[in-house]
C-alpha cells in the first residue's frame, strides 16, 4: 500500500479530512490505483518547530 506523508502545522479536524480525501483522490488519479490502496499520514508540528524566514511560524502568524 502506498503511503502519503505530509508534515505541517496543526490542522483543524476539517482540514485533516479535506487533506486525506484530496490527497487520496489525486494520488489515485495519477497512479490509476484504487483509493483504498492509499494510506495518508499527517504529522503535526508545533508552530515553534516550523521556521520561516528566520522566525518560527508562531511569530510569523502573529505579525500578520
Amino acid at each position: 500500500m502506498p503511503v502519503i506523508t505530509i508534515q505541517m502545522h496543526q490542522p483543524t479536524p476539517s482540514q485533516k479530512a479535506d487533506l486525506i480525501r484530496d490527497l487520496t483522490s489525486a494520488a489515485a488519479a495519477a497512479t490509476q490505483m484504487p483509493p483504498a490502496s492509499f494510506i495518508v499520514l499527517i504529522q503535526e508540528l508545533a508552530d515553534e518547530n516550523i521556521g520561516i524566514g528566520g522566525r518560527n511560524r508562531a511569530e510569523v502568524m502573529a505579525a500578520r
